[in-house]
């Protein structure tokens, strides 16, 4: 992930989808100024990266689940627009804390 961050940029939290199989993604990492999604296309064989800037990010929910947790990110990309992102429940809610502190500037309890 360090080769598409940029210079001033540090990682707040680094989730390996490897480590953890009840996850659909490859890797998480929230940054100081984004947040990167990587995900295998299997039917295409090459990995994705989706980049979102925390100012496309319009909104922050989480469905709490006792195996994984869903985050899921309201975007505004010419029309408003969904991703969603499976991790472990304690992960889930830790991410959930830093994605509203950087959108909506809300200090969570996790």
């Amino acid at each position: 992930m360090k080769k598409f961050m940029g210079p001033k940029e540090t990682i707040e939290l680094y989730v390996d989808g490897e480590a953890y199989p009840q996850i659909t993604i490859d890797s998480v990492a929230i940054t100081s100024e984004r947040i990167i999604l990587r995900r295998t296309n299997a039917q295409q064989s090459k990995t994705d990266l989706t980049v979102y800037q925390y100012s496309d990010i319009t909104g922050v929910g989480l469905e709490k689940g006792f195996m994984r947790s869903i985050i899921r990110l309201r975007v505004k990309t010419g029309g408003e627009s969904m991703d969603s992102i499976r991790l472990p429940p304690k992960l889930a809610e830790q991410t959930l804390g830093i994605l509203k502190q950087k959108v909506c500037g809300i200090t969570s309890p996790f």
